[in-house]
């Protein structure tokens, strides 16, 4: 799976396989009601994504939508962040809004799906429920649901997860816990020898500015800095076992 490289289409065109087997007039229709203003909201609950509706125009009824979430992360969000915290060079790009392609690739190896493939798309036409009239189970309510989704999980990576069951910052509180303690585990006296140069351990992660990243920050500084190479540059991935 490729990392993104054309920012905002990637989601988008990852997510072909449902967007696909969608009628291109009624998924067109729903685009231009989706960037005209929907409200729609969403939230993971037992496995499902249950969401709501009010169209942009027109009678402002609301819809309630329900159908079987992509995945559910809980039961690996430890495996994960300890892993993240072995990476800090994707942690960092997923906090600037990429989702690099290393870190896909890990998530498609352990089994936990970011992307619908053909058999998630009929599941969703067996399961996919509203309260509206319309006998298409990817009515433009639903269809409303999946383009929230698209969007959310373009712009903010990390907040997206929450998509697929985790508390987002309870597990970046986990990634961070876990990147101290890889830290004092690598370097027990808390430092880290470079050559003829000597760093505090503590003092490089503190700095690490992982809240304030943004679209346009470079990693290069995660990517190249010896220090941070480090801990994760002989790492290899370490995949979960598949249901």
């Amino acid at each position: 799976m490729k990392a993104r490289q054309d920012g905002q289409a990637t989601i988008e065109r990852l997510w072909k396989p449902l967007f696909a087997a969608i009628d291109k007039s009624r998924l067109r229709r729903a685009k231009t009601g989706f960037k005209q203003g929907e409200i729609v909201q969403l939230r993971f609950s037992s496995g499902e994504w249950l969401g709501s509706v009010a169209l942009a125009s027109g009678y402002r009824r609301i819809e309630q939508f329900h159908l079987p979430a992509l995945g559910d992360w809980r039961p690996y969000a430890s495996h994960m962040a300890k892993w993240l915290a072995r990476r800090p060079d994707w942690y960092a790009e997923l906090l600037s809004g990429v989702w690099g392609g290393e870190w896909l690739d890990w998530l498609e190896h352990a089994g936990l799906p970011v992307v619908p493939n053909e058999q998630t798309v009929h599941l969703w036409r067996q399961k996919a429920h509203c309260t509206c009239e319309d006998g298409d189970p990817f009515c433009r309510h639903v269809l409303a649901g999946f383009l929230f989704i698209v969007e959310e999980m373009q712009v903010s990576p990390i907040n997206s997860f929450r998509f697929f069951g985790l508390h987002v910052q309870d597990f970046q509180d986990s990634v961070h816990q876990a990147m101290h303690k890889l830290w004092q585990e690598q370097f027990p006296d808390g430092k880290i020898r470079d050559g003829d140069s000597v760093h505090s351990s503590a003092e490089i992660l503190d700095n690490v500015p992982w809240e304030n990243l943004k679209s346009d920050t470079p990693l290069d500084f995660l990517k190249t800095s010896r220090r941070f190479r480090l801990l994760f540059e002989n790492a290899e991935p370490v995949y979960l076992n598949k249901k």
